[in-house]
């Protein structure tokens, strides 16, 4: 049987130029099974899709709004989605929400933005990376890809 679980993502603008080794590094701890680049006709379309993949997490939407949005737009509208595929994950509850994630990506997702928050100006947090935290997500993230990014 297979014990594997695949996570969605996002490399969001101002770590574009990173995208290599932070996707060696995702390389490195799991295997990548894709990534793509998706430029925006204009912020407002990415800022949709923001808000959508966000209403699915418990993250405040004041939040999203006021900081992350807004520190966003001073950037391309472009972002790097991927998936990666962890095999034998140790899932445990989160003790904000009692949802069932897996530690080992909340712990890379914050080596990232640790590693790379000092190359990046007026640095907020979660402007440089996005993964999932279990299945839920990332179903939601495909069909955020599916229904809302192919048609911008």
């Amino acid at each position: 049987m297979d014990n594997s679980i695949i996570l969605g993502g996002f490399i969001w603008a101002p770590a574009i130029k990173y995208k290599d080794e932070i996707l060696e590094q995702l390389g490195q701890k799991y295997e990548l099974l894709n990534y793509k680049k998706y430029s925006f006709v204009s912020f407002d379309h990415l800022e949709r899709v923001i808000v959508k993949l966000y209403e699915n997490d418990d993250v405040s939407m004041d939040y999203i709004s006021n900081y992350k949005i807004k520190r966003l737009r001073e950037y391309k509208p472009e972002c790097i989605n991927f998936f990666i595929k962890i095999n034998n994950p140790k899932f445990s509850k989160a003790k904000h929400n009692n949802q069932m994630v897996i530690n080992s990506i909340i712990k890379l997702k914050n080596k990232i933005r640790d590693k790379y928050k000092h190359e990046i100006s007026d640095y907020k947090r979660d402007i440089i990376i996005h993964i999932s935290d279990n299945q839920k997500q990332t179903n939601f993230v495909t069909d955020l890809l599916e229904k809302h990014i192919k048609k911008i």
